[in-house]
């Protein structure tokens, strides 16, 4: 199966970074979402709640949640 860009990205940011500040994942992490979500809603930064942490097994476990003011749908607003 093909993986879309943004999952490659994201795929990589945690690879590269996965030594680094967390906060600063999750900071990226924010800011890459944030970005892609403008599209098809009206989202702010300060909305997008998203923590990460590491299971027994070493997989990333991140929960992401979001308050959104309208959603865009084929150029209309909902």
């Amino acid at each position: 199966m093909n993986k879309s860009l943004s999952t490659i990205r994201i795929d990589n940011l945690i690879k590269v970074d996965k030594k680094e500040n967390p906060e600063k994942i999750i900071k990226l992490l924010k800011s890459e979402i944030v970005y892609v979500f403008k599209n098809y809603m009206d989202i702010n930064m300060d909305d997008v709640k998203l923590d990460m942490g590491i299971d027994n097994n070493g997989k990333y476990l991140i929960n992401f949640s979001c308050e959104v003011n309208r959603i865009f749908v084929a150029n209309t607003i909902l």
